[in-house]
């Protein structure tokens, strides 16, 4: 199993930092994970408008990043 880490950024930052991570036997399962909190997050609104869940490795590169998008955009 590989550690993935969750970062919610921003336009200008990095909003929310993971510093515990998830493990997943594979990168689409941590994928699929992202876009869960991508969605959960646009529940909110227009309060993460612009933001994105950055998926990382261990080594902290960034594999992926998954749009927030507000739940009232089509």
């Amino acid at each position: 199993m590989n550690c993935y880490f969750f970062h919610v950024v921003g336009n200008r930052d990095v909003e929310f930092r993971d510093d515990d991570g998830e493990r997943f036997d594979a990168l689409r399962d941590a994928a699929a994970y992202a876009a869960k909190i991508a969605a959960e997050l646009g529940q909110d609104g227009d309060e993460y408008r612009g933001s994105a869940v950055s998926v990382s490795d261990e080594d902290g590169n960034e594999l992926m990043q998954v749009t927030v998008k507000p739940r009232f955009d089509s």
